[in-house]
């Protein structure tokens, strides 16, 4: 007897995103038998089934993917079997011999279902700083190499608890397969350094809080904000310099010990209610604020701004750059503190942004008051993306977290020689290159005049030529 079959291959942003239980729970729903599996080309599915079933698989597919998937091509191939698939099951990924042409999705916001489960008392993710599933968290920040699977993140080293475990292998679970899952018996931990500076001779030292559970670190960071310390806090791609935004010594102190007299500051606030005091813009610039990549966004200042924010943080402008919390950390900390802070970049002038905690008290230990710090590392650096709305448009000024790493199909346009690399300017560098009928951008890497810039400017190639196995020519 024969049976039709067909084999679907499916490549964009189609790993990391919850795709596969996404395309088992509408192949049970249809009744249709098969597999999927992620592979270097994106998303490899085999059918069984009706043919009218499977039409209407295809058409979900394509019209009604998952919240952050982004398919770039379906390809379909239709032939006939002798055995029937009994099931429907999810195959282990497999990295094949082949240029990976998947795109690697970019670091997401928190989703609305994760935010309300950290604020609901009930729940084992109940203020959990790290909560996560497969519509939100990172993704190009914590990866290794693709696929995406938890062994080539730096969650390796977590090991799931029963419950995570549970949720994880679940293909009826949202956390199905989100590679940084966990919950507060088995995930990632906060802890705070608390820096005292002397300044004859000007030196500093560092010790451990006494108190080190993560709610503890939340409210004493928040304490600390509000008697006027500087911090630096750990977040997806990097850490942040955070002050009260309220608090002019506390501002301008920043700007002192940071040697950055009048550059403009960004503002992180609570939400789009605190927002909305400081800032005045069209319906656009608003979607965009609170979009899913939550970006720095310059919007115009309210002329009652200077009774509600520090004239320190953007002086004599009549823009400010806003943003929204992006990772369960930071909503945290904002809702314990509830005013708007200075979140900058924590990195010397002209170098990248620091990741590691020991390197931050190494360059930076004679800035900060404390450092807000966990476990997780951070892989790949990548700093906060900041963007306009000029006439309606969204206008890029810093392309990085929540936008890049950024994947450009060409459709039918190949590339002629294979593979192709760009490596930018000296200035506002980052890193394009392509190959087959893909271009890929990297996040924002910026100037290359010191030694340290130039080393993060190689390491992210070195990633992108790890991630995709391409070679450019010479």
């Amino acid at each position: 007897m024969a049976f039709e079959q067909v084999n679907i291959f499916v490549n964009g942003i189609v790993q990391g995103v919850g795709f596969r239980p996404f395309v088992y729970r509408l192949a049970h729903e249809l009744s249709l038998t098969g597999s999927v599996l992620n592979d270097h080309r994106g998303v490899s599915i085999v059918l069984q089934g009706e043919p009218t079933n499977i039409n209407h698989f295809l058409h979900q597919l394509e019209h009604s993917p998952p919240p952050l998937a982004r398919i770039d091509a379906i390809k379909t191939d239709y032939h006939i079997v002798e055995q029937p698939i009994r099931t429907f099951s999810i195959i282990e990924s497999d990295k094949g011999n082949e240029h990976a042409i998947v795109a690697l999705s970019a670091d997401k916001s928190t989703c609305q279902d994760c935010l309300a489960e950290m604020h609901d008392p009930t729940n084992r993710h109940y203020q959990y700083p790290f909560t996560n599933c497969t519509n939100c968290g990172p993704r190009y920040s914590i990866i290794n190499a693709l696929p995406y699977d938890r062994h080539n993140t730096s969650m390796a080293g977590f090991d799931m608890c029963d419950q995570c475990a549970a949720a994880y292998t679940n293909p009826m679970d949202r956390r199905y397969h989100a590679q940084p899952v966990s919950c507060p018996n088995c995930g990632p931990k906060l802890s705070l350094q608390l820096v005292e500076h002397q300044l004859e001779p000007f030196t500093f030292s560092v010790h451990e809080s006494e108190q080190q559970s993560n709610q503890q670190v939340i409210k004493q960071t928040a304490t600390l904000l509000a008697q006027g310390k500087i911090i630096a806090i750990k977040g997806l791609g990097g850490f942040h310099l955070i002050c009260d935004a309220t608090n002019s010594n506390a501002v301008n102190l920043l700007r002192q010990r940071k040697q950055r007299p009048a550059k403009p500051l960004a503002v992180m606030v609570n939400n789009l209610v605190q927002a909305q005091t400081l800032v005045q813009g069209t319906q656009a610039e608003w979607d965009v604020l609170s979009s899913a990549e939550k970006p720095i966004t310059v919007m115009q200042k309210k002329s009652a701004v200077s009774e509600l924010l520090s004239d320190a943080v953007a002086p004599q402008i009549d823009r400010l750059g806003l943003f929204l919390p992006y990772t369960p950390l930071h909503v945290l900390l904002m809702a314990a503190f509830n005013r708007p802070i200075v979140a900058t970049s924590a990195n010397r002038s002209g170098e990248p942004i620091i990741c590691d905690g020991k390197q931050l008290l190494d360059n930076l230990g004679h800035v900060i008051d404390a450092m807000v710090d966990h476990d997780r590392p951070i892989i790949n650096a990548c700093d906060d993306s900041v963007v306009q709305v000029i006439n309606g448009q969204l206008q890029v000024i810093r392309l990085a977290r929540g936008y890049a790493p950024l994947t450009l199909p060409t459709g039918n346009i190949k590339l002629q020689n294979n593979t192709v690399l760009a490596v930018g300017g000296q200035q506002k560098n980052a890193i394009a290159f392509g190959f087959d009928r893909n271009l890929i951008l990297s996040p924002h890497i910026g100037n290359l005049y010191s030694l340290e810039a130039q080393m993060y400017f190689e390491r992210s190639l070195a990633t992108f030529k790890r991630l995709y196995d391409f070679t450019p020519p010479q």
